[in-house]
Order: structure tokens, then C-alpha cells, then sequence
């Protein structure tokens, strides 16, 4: 048994460093990828180094070694050639002489097989186009391709195939010109360039290129103030029109103390030229005047001289520029093809006298993108990133508006509204004014209503109602001596104990809102005493035994004696109901402490908007599964009572899944010793209570000596170890937007103590999504409690502040964006990646 366990982390061992060699030789591979092709350079040849060569000896020794001390002496010998600057081809050629069947030194050779075996079929590909090059130039020798000389690669043009070669087809291009000359200026360089159009056709798609120097930019407008036209000045031949350019999306930059909006890099400005005669010769020349702005922020028109572009009579082919063209007429906004329809807009003020612009877009059923807004105006408004956020099937931006007070001085706004969608955009004209409110148009979703429904059915599979379930399920099959009549009395005092449970729950609830409105609360706070969490953690443990005795009439008669007065009250005067109610009480109470906070959190968010009608169908939804059980209670009566292997766990699957939660609660909030301690003395008393005398007696004994314990070792509050703060910053709005500035993206996870699945979040982004980011300094996760007032007034008036909550802020989010409540490693990844992508605004 020893030998195995040793192997197996051997093997572990073995693989790993397999899997650090390959990254290793992968890593060197793409850099010298890079260093190869990133420039025409020829860098100056390394020097050889002869491999340090194996010994005899060495060969014979490492045949007889274990596997962890194969590796070592792996990994030493390579360190050794390394420092010495020998190559890892060289180093691994030496390395095959290492007689290793089956390991890590037979795979390499295997690997080296199948290389030659490339290299053979790379040569024989060269071959057979050298000898198509003679059949071709007979003679031509100059004409051929040498594989170990890359000046002669050039040759694969006189490369035949038919009656031509890949020159002769080539040269087929060069009577057609669908470029003009270039204008080159310190800022950038610019040209016009045409999709041929098919013969017949009086229309030609064409662009105006720029391609600006870095640094430089092209401004289309300051925010606020009106837009910049680029200025065209056109001649053309007889017989042709050149339409006004359209203006591709804009990207966000600083100049000097505003925000503004313009274009870098290379740009492609679509128009079309028409001709009146179709197929017709023809030329034109076109000047450009931009605003072109510096590094400085110093911004000044400058003209292009005369870009000329002429016409041939037929062309027959479509250019290179052809694809980007289609792409980029695609992305203008006039296009209005971003699959979003414009629903509404209007301005919404809060208390604290802050204006936000909201406007509403119907999107599509299934949409595999995020939305994003950009707001434009010609009136000296300025406007926050917008904030995107689906509601009911629409997408709803919500921007704040910086200086209102200069919106009431103007009383009213003319809007741009750009949606960007699936790489397409779209542009819609508003005109408001602050009597113009945005007004929710929510209404009861049929669709909501049946979710609500699900929900109930929900709530009971995951939260203590199970036990409820179960054990009157287990009345009506399994009890011996079971009867209808009793049945009926354990679902009778089941339903008036949990209809108690909920009219005194609700009533405290009433109290509290209205009451005290500023206790600050947030469920799940109830969990954060690790020393209290150990105690309910017995009590779910333990419910097999206690809970059973519920069907022992004898133990409910004794244990229910005192509060009598209660059962009569209600009614409950049969042991059997004695039995139902007090078990719906038991579990409303347990429902209290449940661990499953994110159940609690969705129901919240799901009810909220009408809490009635949805309440009514959540209500539904628990009521079934019992009314669908009642209506077989005397059929079951009539059943034989058997013996079902794992009856008992299944029964208490809830309570033992909460005690295993409430478990990993503990250590999160207390440590890895504590954690592990309580797991060890769990298990011990197990064994105890197994193996010694069950007596009363000894049961108080062990239960003294557990509080004992629990008292000298377990913390009443989370102690330093707690895993809330756990490879994350304390949540600080000026640090969110000074990271947010620099370029960094911003993980914000909103969690409390006894949150498990915003741990898990957490430790997704952290070891899945975001390692390579957070290693590279791109990454920040923050982490924050529920009640942070700047989280609260961000996702205000969207229904969606749960728990979990997970926002990212990046570079292409500034405004931020949500996720899923649940984060998945790969969903992570995708949301670090979203951040650092192209965004136009």
C-alpha cells in the first residue's frame, strides 16, 4: 500500500515536470517565432555549443533510479546545459540516449520519429514543386527552391499548375490599379482605395484610408460640442458622382481636461462613387481636411494634397480591400444594423438631486453580446460611461449626467444615441427634456409567473422544507401501523405549524422595514459566529436521531406536554398533529439558519417587482408537491411497508448537505486548523457514540465535553483567518477608478462571511480566469460588503443586487459590467478577456 501511494505521487511528480518541460520548449518555440518574424533584421548567429555529454555510467545509473530521482537528475542535467547556453534541441537529442521505455525519454524519441518524418515530407513536398517548376521553365535552374535557402522561397511564383504559372496569374493584376498614390504627412499617411464592382454596375464602393501616426488622432468631436465633419473637396470627370463619406465608430480619449471622440490607427471612411455610364472610364480627385490632434492634446486642421484616383473600363476581380470595406460599412451607425430597436428615453432624478439619463432598446430573443451605449450631444452636457443592464428582455442604459445643473439651465436636449451590437451599430436622434421622466413599464410577466412557480418547487428541494417533505412522505409510506386518518393529522399539523412560522416571520419582518429601517442587516449575518455555526452544524448532523422520534407517539407526548396550551389553541389535539406541527415549526426554524444565502437572495430578486402576484405563484409552487402527494394517502396506506437501502439519507440528504456547508463556513471564517479540528472531533464522537454504551448519561457526558471544546477552541467571531479578505483589496471607489485609469481591469466581488458561493467566485477569478492577468498586473479584485453604499446606488433600480453580486471595470468597461451570479472558470476568463477587447466607445 505504501509503494502505491509513493508511486502514484511519483507519477504526479513525473507528469508535472512533463507538463513544465513542454510549456518550457512551447515558450522558447513562440519567442523565437516572434524574434524571427517581428522584423527583417538578421540578428548575429549564436555561437555552438557542444552538449555536455552523457557518461556511460550516468545511462546505467539512471536505468536503476526511482522516478522522483529520475526527475532530479532530469532537471539538473538540463540546468547544467543551460548554463552553458546549449540549445533544448540538443540538450533533449542527448537526453534520448537514456534507455527509458514507457517515460518521459520515450515519448521524446517518440516525438523526434515523427519530426523526421515531417521533415521527410517536407523535403519530398519541395521536390515535386521544383520538378513542376522544370516541366514549366525547362532549364531553369535559378527558378528552383532551395529548403535550406530562404532567398530562394521567393521561387513558389514560377510554381505551375495547367497551362500558367502563379507569376502568370499574378501579372493578371498589374493592368488594374484600385489604389491611389500615397499622401504622406508627419501625422500620418493617407490614400483612396475601391472594391471593383462587377461588370453593368453603375455603383463602386470605395474608401478614404488613413493610417495616422502614432500618437496623432483624428477628432470628430469634444463631448458636447458639436461634431466635426471631415471636409472633402471633389473633381471629378464627366459622367461620375462622389457620394459624402460616412463615418465609422469612434473611440474614447483625453484631451487636455475633457472627454472626446475620435479615430486612431487605421481608419477606412466609406463612400461609393456613381457612375452614369456603367463600366465607364473615369477618374476623380478628392481632398481631405481633418482636425488632426497630437500627444500635447494641440489640435489644428491640416489638408491633404490631391488623392487621384482613376477608373478602368472593366474590372473583373474584387480587391484586398474588398472584405474591409464590408466590414466597416457594417459598423456605421447610420447602417442601423445592430439589431437593437430604440423603445424609449428619459432623465430620472434621485433625493440627492443627481440626473440620470436612462433609455430603453428591445433586444433580441437571443443576443451573444453585451450592448454598449455611446451618448452624443451638441449642448455642453456631459454624461458617465453608461451602464448597461438587461431587464425583462430590454436593454436598459442607465448614465449619469455630470453637470446638471446646466441641464435645467437649458431645460432640454438633443441626444445621439449609439448602440453598438454584435460588431454593428446603430444611431438613433432624441429630443428631451427633464419633463421627460423615464418611467418603468414593468408589468406581471406571464413568464415570470411560472418562474415563480419553479421557484417554490426550488426552495423546497434546497433549503430545510426538504426535511418537511421527506418526513411526510415518510408517514404516509414507511411508519408502521401508518393509517389515512394519520396522514391527514401529520399534513394538518404540518401546514398550521409552518402557516404559524410564516405569519410570526412576516410580522417581524413588517416591524423591522418600517420600524427600524436603518438596522443594517443582510441575511446571512445570522451565520457569522463560527462557534454558533459549530452548534447548528450538530443540529443538522444530529437530526436523524431527534427528528425520528417524531413518530414515536410516547417521545411526542413527553417532549410536547409543556406547551399544550399551544397545541389546544390551535387545535392540534391528536398526536399525530402534535407530531406535524411541531416539526414545521423545527423547520422554520432551521430554515432561519440556512447556509443556502443565494436561494434566499434570487427569491428576493425575483419577487420584488410584484410581490403579490409573484408571491402568490412562489406560494403555489411549495403547496404542490404536498397537495400531489395527499391525493395518494389512502392508496399509500394500503401499501406494504419495506426496506429501502439508504432510506434514512435520503430522507436527511438537507440536513446533512447543511451540516457539510456550515462546516466549510466555519473554516472559512476561522482558519484550516479549526476547520480540521472540528472535522476530527465530528468524527470521534461518531465513533464513541457507535462503540460505547448509548446511555443518557454518557450522551450528556460527551455533549459537556463537546461545549467544553467548542468553548476553549472555537472563535464566537471570525478571527483573522477569515477568508472573506482572502487575495483581494478592501473595496475603496477611489482606488476602483485610479486602477480603472491606469488600464487595469477591476474584479468586484461582493461577499459576506458566510457566503460560500462568493468565495467560490472569488477563487474562479482568481485561479481560472484571471491568473495570467493578475501575474501580468492587469487584474485587480476587490472585494466588498453587501451594504456598500456605492454598490447599492450603482445597481440601484435594477433589481439585481443579490448575493453574489460580481461586477468587472476594465478598459473597455469603465462603467462596469455584471456577471452571472455564479461565475464559471471558463465565464471568468471570457469577462477578463471582454475587458481588454476593442471597444468603440
Amino acid at each position: 500500500m505504501k509503494r502505491k501511494k509513493f508511486l502514484n505521487v511519483a507519477f504526479f511528480l513525473f507528469f508535472s515536470g512533463l507538463a513544465l518541460l513542454s510549456v518550457s520548449v512551447a515558450a522558447e518555440t513562440a519567442n523565437v517565432e516572434e524574434n524571427d518574424f517581428s522584423s527583417e533584421t538578421v540578428e548575429p548567429i549564436t555561437p555552438y555549443v557542444p552538449v555536455i555529454p552523457l557518461t556511460q555510467e550516468e545511462i546505467e545509473k539512471y536505468k536503476t533510479m526511482y522516478f522522483s530521482d529520475k526527475l532530479s537528475f532530469l532537471y539538473e542535467y538540463y540546468v547544467k546545459n543551460k548554463q552553458k547556453n546549449v540549445t533544448d534541441a540538443q540538450i533533449l537529442q542527448e537526453m534520448t540516449r537514456l534507455d527509458d521505455e514507457g517515460g518521459l525519454i520515450s515519448v521524446f524519441s517518440d516525438l523526434k520519429g515523427k519530426l523526421k518524418s515531417l521533415e521527410a515530407g517536407y523535403h519530398r513536398t519541395i521536390d515535386e514543386i521544383n520538378q513542376a517548376i522544370l516541366e514549366k521553365y525547362p532549364g531553369k535552374t535559378e527558378y528552383l527552391i532551395n529548403s535550406e535557402d530562404k532567398s530562394t522561397w521567393k521561387n513558389i511564383r514560377y510554381f505551375a499548375f495547367g497551362d500558367k504559372s502563379l507569376d502568370d496569374f499574378l501579372q493578371s493584376f498589374k493592368d488594374e490599379r484600385f489604389y491611389s498614390e500615397i499622401y504622406t504627412a508627419p501625422y500620418g499617411q493617407f490614400r483612396l482605395a475601391a472594391c471593383a464592382n462587377l461588370k453593368n454596375k453603375k455603383k463602386v464602393h470605395m474608401a478614404l484610408i488613413a493610417l495616422l501616426t502614432p500618437g496623432y488622432r483624428i477628432l470628430r468631436q469634444r463631448e458636447g460640442e458639436p461634431f466635426i465633419p471631415v471636409k472633402t473637396q471633389v473633381t471629378t470627370s464627366k459622367g461620375i458622382s462622389v457620394l459624402p463619406l460616412q463615418y465609422p465608430l469612434t473611440s474614447v480619449f483625453e484631451l487636455g481636461n475633457d472627454r472626446a471622440y475620435g479615430y486612431s490607427g487605421k481608419i477606412l471612411f466609406p463612400f461609393e462613387v456613381e457612375f452614369e455610364t456603367p463600366a465607364s472610364a473615369a477618374k476623380f480627385d478628392l481632398t481631405a481636411t481633418f482636425k488632426i490632434c497630437d500627444a500635447d492634446g494641440q489640435c489644428k486642421d491640416e489638408t491633404t494634397e490631391p488623392l487621384t484616383y482613376s477608373f478602368f473600363s472593366d474590372p473583373f476581380l474584387e480587391t484586398p480591400v474588398c472584405p474591409d470595406l464590408r466590414e466597416v460599412a457594417m459598423t456605421v451607425p447610420a447602417g442601423g444594423l445592430s439589431g437593437l430597436n430604440f423603445k424609449k428615453a428619459g432623465f430620472k432624478e434621485d433625493k440627492d438631486g443627481n440626473i440620470y439619463l436612462l433609455a430603453s432598446f428591445e433586444i433580441p430573443a437571443v443576443n451573444m453580446d453585451t450592448p454598449v451605449l455611446h451618448v452624443a450631444n451638441t449642448n455642453g452636457l456631459r454624461f458617465e460611461t453608461p451602464f448597461f443592464v438587461g431587464v425583462d428582455g430590454d436593454a436598459v442604459f442607465r448614465s449619469k449626467v455630470l453637470n446638471p445643473q446646466h441641464l435645467k439651465k437649458i431645460g432640454k436636449a438633443n441626444l445621439v444615441l449609439t448602440v453598438f451590437n454584435l460588431n454593428r451599430a446603430s444611431e438613433f436622434s432624441v429630443s428631451l427634456s427633464l419633463k421627460d421622466v423615464f418611467l418603468s413599464e414593468r408589468s406581471v410577466s406571464v413568464f415570470k409567473m411560472f418562474l415563480s412557480f419553479l421557484s417554490g418547487i426550488k426552495f423546497i428541494v434546497l433549503t430545510p422544507l426538504y426535511l418537511l417533505m421527506s418526513l411526510f412522505l415518510y408517514q404516509m409510506l414507511f411508519v408502521r401501523g401508518k393509517n389515512p386518518q394519520a396522514t391527514l393529522d401529520f399534513a394538518q399539523g404540518a401546514w398550521y405549524g409552518l402557516a404559524l412560522f410564516l405569519s410570526v416571520v412576516c410580522s417581524a419582518a413588517f416591524v423591522i422595514y418600517f420600524f427600524f429601517p436603518n438596522v443594517p442587516f443582510v441575511w446571512g449575518q445570522q451565520l457569522n459566529s463560527p462557534f454558533f455555526n459549530v452548534l447548528l452544524c450538530a443540529l443538522f448532523l444530529t437530526a436523524p436521531v431527534w427528528m425520528m422520534k417524531l413518530f414515536d407517539d410516547k417521545c411526542v407526548e413527553k417532549y410536547t406536554g409543556k406547551i399544550n396550551p399551544l397545541f389546544k389553541a390551535a387545535g392540534m389535539v391528536s398526536c399525530r398533529q402534535k407530531a406535524g406541527m411541531s416539526l414545521a415549526l423545527i423547520v422554520g426554524m432551521m430554515m432561519l439558519f440556512s447556509p443556502m444565502l443565494s436561494t434566499y437572495f434570487d427569491l428576493y430578486a425575483l419577487l420584488k417587482p410584484f410581490p403579490v402576484e409573484y408571491g402568490i405563484c412562489f406560494l403555489f409552487g411549495i403547496v404542490f408537491p404536498f397537495a400531489a402527494a395527499l391525493i395518494y394517502y389512502k392508496p399509500a396506506a394500503e401499501l406494504p411497508v419495506k426496506k429501502i437501502r439508504f432510506l434514512k439519507f435520503a430522507l436527511f440528504f438537507q440536513a446533512y448537505l447543511h451540516a457539510f456547508l456550515l462546516w466549510l463556513i466555519i473554516g472559512s471564517e476561522s482558519g484550516r486548523w479549526i476547520f480540521l479540528g472540528v472535522f476530527v472531533f465530528a468524527l470521534t464522537s461518531y465513533f464513541i457514540l457507535k462503540n460505547v454504551s448509548k446511555t443518557q448519561a454518557t450522551k450528556k457526558k460527551l455533549f459537556a465535553v463537546f461545549l467544553v471544546l467548542m468553548i476553549l477552541f472555537v472563535p464566537f467571531l471570525p478571527n483573522s483567518l477569515n477568508f472573506s479578505g482572502f487575495a483581494a483589496y478592501p473595496f475603496n471607489e477611489k482606488d476602483l477608478h485610479k486602477f480603472v485609469q491606469e488600464g487595469k481591469a477591476v474584479y468586484v466581488n461582493v461577499s459576506e462571511d458566510a457566503c460560500l458561493a462568493c468565495h467560490y467566485n472569488r477563487l474562479a477569478m482568481l485561479y481560472f480566469g484571471g491568473t495570467v492577468a493578475i501575474r501580468q498586473g492587469k487584474l485587480v479584485i476587490m472585494t466588498a460588503p453587501y451594504n456598500t453604499p456605492y454598490l447599492k446606488d450603482f445597481l440601484k433600480d435594477t433589481g439585481l443586487y443579490t448575493l453574489p453580486t460580481n461586477i468587472i471595470f476594465g478598459p473597455a468597461a469603465p462603467q462596469g459590467m455584471l456577471l452571472p451570479s455564479v461565475i464559471h472558470p471558463t465565464t471568468a476568463g471570457i469577462a477578463v478577456s471582454e475587458m481588454f477587447r476593442f471597444y468603440p466607445y
